[in-house]
């Protein structure tokens, strides 16, 4: 993911630069969250890559408050470095995509007061590129051309909407990905949409690799003379992420992630985790993972410790 914004900071902080016309955060119309743009008159946004790119998928959610039948109205543009690569504009109600020198025209047309999710699919196909402009995942159009003058791909996206002062769009969700911007099974954390372009909205999106159980390890600790351990050994290759659960003299469970370990200590003492127990002191529990096994070590009160210990492994 190259860049996404959603309005929620409740300001055009996100992007490079705003202006053009006449735009303003409203909570009128929005996606999701509290927060959209309202833009008209030429308004738009613009988004600075920092670098250009001959693959892009860019897009965002647009409305229109009023019929979009106009002509030459700008939606969204993507510029090379010195010259325009793709615009995206409204034409008599429907999508034309150009590239320069040709376009194609949409068969369907817009309607108002319905959020689309409009985007831009720039990639190499045959010594060509390749645009394909989809809206809510469907295909309106294609056009197959090169990239212009001596432009290499694709730098600055501006969104726009709109060049007319009488219909006004709103904005939301802007995102520019390596990667089709939605697809695959999501599953949305409690309050946030489903229709959210922020993967740190979502329990779980299968374009995203996660991770996942690789192994779990249950035993018992003896603890003689302050300290005990215990050594599970894994055949994953690398320093795995583990998670340990154990229960403490109190009677309670301890329960802790850990980082990795970066060869003489827990990287950032993040395998270090001390429990209190009333104000007589603390328990230690430590890990020393390395690529074949996991080190655990507790310190405190002789006893018996049970410990749960799983190992995670990223997916995809």
């Amino acid at each position: 993911m190259y860049f996404t914004a959603d309005f929620e900071t409740n300001d055009y902080s996100q992007f490079t630069s705003s202006g053009g016309g006449t735009l303003a955060i409203t909570t009128e119309q929005k996606i999701q969250g509290s927060y959209a743009s309202k833009m008209w008159n030429n308004a738009n946004v613009r988004k600075d890559l920092g670098a250009q790119y001959a693959t892009l998928f860019s897009g965002a959610y647009f409305r229109w408050n009023g019929t979009p039948n106009g002509y030459g109205w700008f939606v969204m543009l993507g510029d090379g470095a010195a010259s325009l690569q793709y615009y995206v504009y409204v034409w008599g109600g429907k999508l034309r995509l150009y590239n320069g020198s040709s376009y194609s025209e949409s068969a369907l047309s817009l309607g108002n007061n319905t959020w689309y999710f409009i985007e831009i699919q720039m990639y190499p196909e045959g010594g060509h590129t390749r645009f394909n402009l989809q809206v809510d995942g469907v295909t309106w159009c294609t056009l197959l051309g090169d990239l212009q003058g001596s432009d290499t791909g694709v730098r600055y996206i501006k969104w726009q909407g709109t060049n007319s002062d009488g219909v006004q769009s709103y904005l939301d969700n802007c995102v520019a990905s390596d990667t089709q911007i939605d697809y695959g099974l999501k599953i949305p954390l409690a309050t946030k949409s489903i229709l959210s372009q922020n993967p740190r909205d979502y329990a779980f999106w299968s374009r995203y690799a996660s991770v996942k159980l690789a192994q779990i390890a249950t035993g018992n600790i003896t603890v003689s003379g302050g300290t005990g351990s215990a050594q599970i050994t894994h055949d994953l290759g690398f320093a795995p992420t583990v998670h340990v659960f154990a229960e403490l003299s109190s009677g309670k469970w301890w329960s802790g992630s850990v980082d990795v370990y970066n060869g003489t200590e827990p990287d950032l003492e993040c395998g270090l985790r001390k429990v209190g127990i009333a104000s007589s002191g603390g328990e230690l529990v430590e890990t020393y993972i390395d690529t074949t096994k996991v080190n655990l070590v507790i310190k405190g009160a002789d006893g018996t410790v049970p410990y749960v210990l799983l190992i995670f492994a990223e997916s995809g």
